[in-house]
């Protein structure tokens, strides 16, 4: 895919510090416990930490069913973020917006220092959701990754749209999803009508998605009963061992070719967290996926598609039942050593990508 390079207006300081100046104080606050009251609307033009409904579906299929009556309504969860707007805004003029679904480090400085820095700057509001705290958990790190519920990610994401674009000043039409890592998985999940169902009301859909340094080793088809409603935008790191990129391109190759509006970007000198600030190059013990190659189908009914895909996409081994499935998982995730590393280069060349994509279709 080629994309335009562009130079971010917030490289004057003066600017910056404006925009520093905004943001600490949110990040500050960010790292206490500051609870408010949970709001279905943003009618009052509300700003800073806000206080929504989620809830944690068991898996993709319980939440896909649960939106035709095939599966109980899951127990409602009061999740937070940190509602931002440039320090330039003009009161009454609509902004679009960024929901930002972070990794498994939680919603720490990355999202505030480099990807918010950078939206705010750029003339987005930014909503950064947190999903680990108001969970229990301040990061997911090691073997949790393993048992992790990334379908509680998905499910705030959409939950998030749904508020966020009842804001007056935000323009509901321009509002973009980005996740990194988990975040990832549900930045891209949040492109498909089978989750928006569950969640969105009529008309109310994000306008496009990106997913950074994601895991396609393990691959939920939910494009087999529709088209995503928006482009999907991958940003890869060439040498991340956490979430490898080569399965990743293989499969937007396989969507593109399919028809459904998939891209990517590869960076082929960047580890995992290649955006980070200042991380020195590092060693850690890491539950993932890597090993994998596997895929399953999602569907909105216990009725199999015509085309069902449950198996090992590289042996060609097919599943029958759910037993087999949840082996082949527990076979191949496991606990590994993974590298990670900042890649200034790579950092602004992504920014630089995932602003020119959102451009490209405001």
């Amino acid at each position: 895919m080629k994309t335009r390079f562009r130079t971010s207006r917030a490289a004057a300081a003066p600017r910056w510090l404006r925009l520093l100046a905004c943001l600490l104080p949110v990040w500050l606050a960010s790292t206490a416990t500051v609870r408010s009251e949970p709001v279905e609307k943003l009618e009052a033009g509300q700003r800073g930490r806000i206080e929504f409904m989620s809830s944690s579906p068991k898996n993709r299929w319980v939440m896909a069913r649960s939106a035709l009556g095939n599966a109980a309504p899951e127990a409602p969860l009061v999740i937070w973020g940190d509602l931002l707007f440039p320090p330039t805004h003009a009161p009454g003029r609509k902004l679009p917006a960024v929901v930002v679904s972070h990794g498994s480090e939680g919603a720490g400085s990355l999202y505030y220092d480099v990807w918010a820095k950078a939206f705010l700057a750029e003339g987005y509001a930014v909503f950064i959701v947190d999903s680990q705290k108001p969970r229990g958990v301040a990061r997911n790190l090691g073997s949790l990754q393993l048992s992790w519920n990334t379908t509680a990610n998905i499910a705030d994401g959409l939950n998030a749209l749904r508020v966020l674009a009842t804001h007056p000043e935000i323009d509901a039409g321009r509002i973009f999803h980005i996740g990194f890592s988990r975040g990832a998985s549900a930045s891209y999940a949040s492109a498909w009508p089978i989750y928006q169902q569950v969640v969105l009301p009529a008309g109310v859909r994000y306008a496009g998605h990106i997913a950074v340094y994601p895991g396609c080793n393990v691959r939920f088809h939910e494009e087999l009963t529709a088209t995503n409603t928006a482009p999907v935008l991958l940003l890869l790191a060439g040498k991340d061992d956490m979430t490898p990129a080569q399965p990743c391109i293989e499969y937007v190759q396989y969507l593109a070719a399919e028809g459904h509006d998939v891209r990517y970007r590869l960076y082929p000198d960047a580890h995992h967290v290649f955006d980070r600030l200042n991380q020195p190059w590092a060693r850690f013990r890491e539950g993932t996926s890597a090993d994998c190659s596997l895929e399953h189908t999602v569907t909105d009914r216990r009725t199999k598609p015509s085309r069902f895909l449950w198996g090992n996409y590289k042996t060609g081994e097919r599943f029958t039942d759910d037993a087999a499935w949840l082996a082949a998982q527990d076979a191949c995730r496991r606990e590994k050593w993974i590298t990670v590393e900042s890649h200034p280069a790579s950092r602004e060349a992504a920014v630089a990508d995932t602003l020119a994509f959102m451009q490209a279709l405001r």
